[in-house]
């Protein structure tokens, strides 16, 4: 039972189970992000070798391939259990399998607070779409699942999640992609870092610093912490021997091994297999609920997830209003559209019969952002852009595009994509000049 498939429906890139749980053994799954909910009741959770003590109302995420157990000694806890198939979502962000995602929601609070509310009511609306398989449900089950990933990848990627506040540049982060996927295929090798310099052109001493910069680790130190996490899978599954299972993952002396397991798990390589032993000793002990409970969880938890509620925002983060100032000379500002092509210039100013929300060239024209599902079309087709490598560039024409309807508008892609995201992109409203 150590390795658990995830069987999705309907073509689903999510699914979710309710269970009540005492004691959920040791276990883990391939190419699925977990995100695990506590509806009702704590629950203390076992992830490697971290510990975590998750408490009503409170998610924590788990990591592909990351063994976990779960346990707890409320006997009416509801826990709900989000499973994510990254596969589905590696062709819009590459390295997604080379990604170590961090939260426990609790904690998360103080400086995430309004991504942490975002994700608690993308949840909702997950469970409540799927409990209700309304008409075009996998669609916007897709959709929604994309928006929840979104903000995982801009501000639970371990690299940003503990606010460290550094300015890291494009070209070096695109670099620290591609080496640490580098590292998650080879690390048990001895040439690994080797292969990187030859293959992708990059001197040790610039991998090194680069890792420093941005993880504060240094890249022997990620690469210990890989062959480490890589053999709790043989002290679990198998009946090799230390000195075996330190050559098989790739540490040079036994020793070594000793020392940098210790420094993770606080224990000896020995006294983790004889604890792992006797969890499994003890069996499992969980039931699986309804999983329409999953709703009426949410429901005690959350505002009901319809409509305006589901982005609701109580504390939307503070924007830069001159970002909406229309940029070039006074005759393009007339425009409302700067530095366009007379072409686009020329459509954007013409009176389309179109949608709220409507595609024009690569730049998307707004005409009313106050309906629900005005701002969801848009959201679709910012990610249409974004998926083609276009930074998005968004004109707000019509009446229903008031300056508080803009602001709240950008707050919520805000709140979605990120600050650091958002900021990169272009922005006009049209004014009389």
């Amino acid at each position: 039972m150590l390795d658990e498939e995830i069987i999705y429906q309907d073509g689903l890139p999510v699914m979710y189970e309710v269970f009540g749980i005492e004691r959920y053994p040791r276990h883990r799954h391939f190419d699925t992000l977990e995100i695990l909910f506590a509806s009702r009741g704590t629950v203390d959770v076992l992830v490697s070798c971290d510990r975590f003590t998750i408490t009503e109302g409170n998610f924590l995420i788990i990591n592909p391939r990351d063994f976990h157990s779960i346990k707890s000694n409320d006997a009416e806890n509801i826990i709900v259990l989000f499973y994510i198939n990254i596969n589905h979502f590696e062709k819009y962000f590459p390295f997604i399998k080379a990604t170590i995602f961090a939260c426990q929601s609790a904690a998360a609070k103080d400086n995430k607070g309004y991504e942490v509310q975002l994700i608690n009511k993308l949840l909702a609306k997950i469970v409540f779409e799927i409990a209700n398989k309304q008409e075009e449900y996998p669609q916007k089950v897709d959709e929604l699942v994309h928006k929840l990933v979104t903000i995982l990848f801009n501000h639970f990627n371990v690299i940003n999640y503990y606010n460290r506040n550094i300015k890291i540049s494009p070209v070096k982060l695109a670099h620290y992609y591609i080496i640490q996927k580098y590292l998650y295929e080879g690390f048990m090798t001895r040439t690994v870092l080797d292969d990187i310099s030859k293959n992708e052109f990059f001197c040790k001493s610039y991998l090194s610093h680069l890792f420093k910069e941005i993880t504060t680790f240094s890249v022997n130190e990620i690469i210990s912490w890989l062959r480490v996490w890589s053999s709790e899978e043989l002290l679990i599954n198998s009946d090799m021997d230390v000195r075996a299972i330190s050559e098989a993952c790739g540490f040079s002396d036994p020793k070594y091994y000793y020392k940098h397991f210790k420094k993770w798990f606080g224990c000896t390589p020995k006294e983790f297999r004889l604890e792992c032993n006797r969890i499994k000793d003890a069996g499992s002990s969980y039931c699986k609920l309804d999983s329409k409970l999953g709703l009426d969880s949410f429901a005690d938890c959350f505002v009901s997830p319809d409509g305006d509620q589901l982005f609701a925002e109580e504390n939307p983060p503070v924007i830069n209003r001159t970002k909406l100032q229309p940029k070039g000379n006074r005759a393009l500002a007339k425009s409302g559209l700067a530095q366009e092509s007379s072409k686009e210039r020329k459509l954007y100013n013409s009176n389309l019969p179109v949608a709220d929300a409507t595609l024009v060239g690569k730049v998307l024209l707004l005409l009313d952002i106050s309906p629900q599902d005005g701002f969801e079309r848009s959201v679709e087709m910012i990610d249409t852009l974004r998926k083609q490598g276009v930074v998005p560039r968004i004109a707000f024409q019509g009446d229903g595009c008031q300056t508080t309807e803009r602001e709240r508008f950008i707050n919520r892609l805000t709140g979605i994509y990120g600050q650091e995201e958002v900021a990169k992109w272009e922005f006009w409203a049209k004014v009389t000049v």
